[in-house]
């Protein structure tokens, strides 16, 4: 990376530097005699940008037939809460959505049934303000780039008795009894990993 007549080379890191020195060149090829003094060595300029936090939740029902709810969220790296001196570091982004069907409205009402089947998704994405280990800044694409990001499925559906039954067997063989089954994917990025793969 290279901006005008300053370049970056590695990854630089101010925790990597255990000393610094400081001389005088004489280039007037004659002998000098001469006291200088070094102050002392303090770092200006820091990024402390202002940053927001925000928030859309929301949530429809559909009589008693279904629920559909959804949320967005994200914070920003610079962004710090009462009693944080600084932000995490990163731009995180959560995007959440869920479902809610109630199958047994489709039944017939003497069967007297309890049928929710639920279907959620969830997705966070992390983009870093600085590279892994270093000091040099990330911006636009190359944030992207180096975004770590999860991916979440579920779904779930569950069978029970919502009314006891009037008969001997129905009562201590059928109600008693729930059914359920549940099943979960999960997908995810990194740095690291995508690395790994070239």
């Amino acid at each position: 990376l290279r901006v005008g007549d300053i370049a970056v080379r590695g990854n630089p890191s101010l925790r990597d530097i255990q000393e610094m020195s400081v001389g005088i060149r004489n280039t007037t090829g004659t002998p000098i005699n001469t006291v200088a003094w070094v102050d002392d060595i303090t770092l200006h300029g820091a990024w402390s940008d202002v940053d927001l936090a925000r928030r859309v939740s929301t949530s429809i029902e559909v009589v008693d037939l279904m629920t559909v709810t959804g949320d967005y969220r994200t914070i920003g790296a610079d962004f710090h809460g009462l009693g944080d001196r600084t932000g995490q570091g990163s731009t995180t982004t959560s995007l959440s959505s869920g479902l809610t069907l109630n199958v047994e409205k489709f039944t017939p009402q003497l069967w007297s049934l309890s049928l929710p089947a639920t279907l959620a998704w969830r997705r966070q994405v992390s983009e870093p303000r600085f590279t892994t280990n270093s000091d040099l800044r990330l911006e636009g694409d190359e944030a992207w780039e180096a975004r770590t990001q999860s991916d979440q499925w579920d779904t779930s559906v569950t069978w029970r008795r919502s009314r006891r039954s009037a008969g001997f067997l129905g009562r201590y063989f059928v109600d008693p009894w729930e059914l359920r089954h549940t099943y979960s994917l999960g997908r995810g990025r990194s740095p690291a990993y995508r690395d790994s793969l070239q």
